[in-house]
């Protein structure tokens, strides 16, 4: 019987991988794991909607925004690479660009590739998110909220609007910076050469969206401190909605994810999901990929202030980017463990 192109595929990578010199690294190296997760994630959005509580995803919006960002990175790119072409004094810089996408193309190919898997995974993931609740109602907010107060004396939000209370607008600022950080961390890595990092960055990436975004929302399903009295009743947290008048960005993205929820709808933008924190956990991802550059100090900076307008702004309570960060590390462990068939990555 005729080999199936995926198991070549993985034929191939065995082979290569067996015969690759210690320290030399390669994008199928983390393009097969995550083609693996996005696998999963579809399974597993199937699985659900077959029961009846996810929606159908919007592959086509992803899809749409996915390749969009794609060509308007690599425009860039190109673009860019022709100005140090002209600068260097090259007299043929559209033929030496014909060139070097042609010598480049495999790299392209697996870029594109890439694009398609992640956007997949993240349509499925969305789908899986919004139906979060219908399969598992919100039940641990009430035992973080009480928890937390008897051990800091109040809620963390309080503790942080009585210290950072002025600075709120740029909290908020910061806070509603972080898909766009996220993005461009994504498509820079792609445009990367392979190495150890690229791939660890990759796989911990995928794995982080499947366990902890999925695995862990399912497990401990919770709304946030900003959704609590919508969710739950009473008044628990009027004063936080208070505390939010100079956070326009919080307030306009909980209406329209409440809205969203409301109305059981499956968008772009839709799912409500406190614990574990997703933004704290990709920060600390980000702070990790730029640990061993000059740029650490800037991503510690950056996980620090998404750790604090992650409660300053009721996202989450403190429990869920603690959980959030830890479960991150255990991830990026793991997939370091996963490459240590080669040159140890880095750290």
């Amino acid at each position: 019987m005729a080999s199936s192109p995926a198991a070549a595929l993985l034929a191939s990578w065995a082979s290569r991988r067996q015969a690759r010199p210690a320290g030399h690294a390669s994008d199928l190296d983390w393009l097969i794991p995550m083609t693996i997760v996005a696998a999963i994630q579809v399974a597993l959005w199937f699985a659900a909607w077959r029961a009846g509580w996810a929606s159908a995803p919007v592959f086509e919006a992803h899809g749409l925004l996915g390749y969009t960002l794609l060509a308007i990175v690599g425009t860039a790119a190109f673009l860019f690479r022709l100005f140090q072409m002209a600068r260097s004094g090259e007299r043929e810089p559209v033929t030496r660009s014909a060139e070097m996408i042609r010598r480049n193309a495999p790299r392209i190919f697996i870029i594109v590739v890439a694009v398609q898997v992640f956007t997949l995974g993240s349509a499925a993931f969305q789908a899986l998110k919004t139906g979060l609740p219908a399969a598992v109602p919100f039940w641990l907010d009430p035992y973080l909220a009480n928890g937390e107060r008897l051990l800091f004396g109040a809620a963390p939000w309080e503790w942080s609007h009585a210290i950072f209370g002025w600075a709120t607008p740029a909290i908020d600022f910061v806070y509603a910076t972080w898909l766009a950080v996220q993005i461009v961390t994504f498509y820079t890595l792609l445009l990367l050469r392979p190495s150890g990092l690229k791939a660890r960055a990759f796989i911990t990436l995928s794995l982080a969206w499947l366990i902890l975004g999925i695995g862990g929302a399912y497990v401990f399903s919770s709304a946030g401190p900003i959704f609590y009295d919508r969710v739950f009743g009473g008044s628990e947290f009027g004063a936080l909605a208070a505390a939010l008048n100079d956070a326009p960005v919080a307030l306009r993205t909980s209406d329209m994810l409440w809205r969203a929820y409301a109305l059981h709808t499956n968008e772009i933008a839709s799912g409500i999901s406190a614990m574990p924190s997703m933004h704290v956990a990709l920060a600390l991802w980000l702070a990790l990929i730029l640990n061993e550059t000059k740029a650490a100090p800037l991503g510690w900076i950056y996980f620090g202030l998404i750790c604090l307008g992650s409660v300053h702004l009721g996202w989450h309570y403190a429990s869920d980017g603690l959980v959030g960060a830890l479960g991150l590390l255990g991830i990026w462990k793991l997939a370091g463990m996963s490459l240590s068939w080669r040159a140890p990555v880095q750290q």
